[in-house]
């Protein structure tokens, strides 16, 4: 096959490209609208932390999440004053 071919037989299968392959993204992926208290790059990976207030009986949270949500860890409150508020 030549490389034109290729050319034209890739270019013929871009425009069927989700047919072909079926992506979805789903909704955990989206950008979060929760500004987050810290950003950072690290050598690999832009790294965000955001905070969740407090609703009602339920504690506020943080969660740490990596390149915009490729991967996300919870962070807990392991201070033992219980102030709940950053130091």
């Amino acid at each position: 096959m030549t490389s034109i071919s290729c050319a034209a037989l890739w270019l013929a299968a871009s425009f069927r490209g989700e047919r072909i392959i079926p992506i979805h993204v789903s909704a955990n992926k989206h950008p979060h609208a929760i500004p987050a208290i810290y950003s950072a790059w690290n050598r690999l990976s832009l790294v965000q932390v955001v905070e969740d207030p407090p609703q009602g009986k339920e504690p506020g949270s943080r969660t740490m999440f990596i390149d915009s949500g490729t991967a996300a860890t919870g962070i807990n409150d392991l201070r033992t004053d219980g102030s709940g508020s950053a130091s």
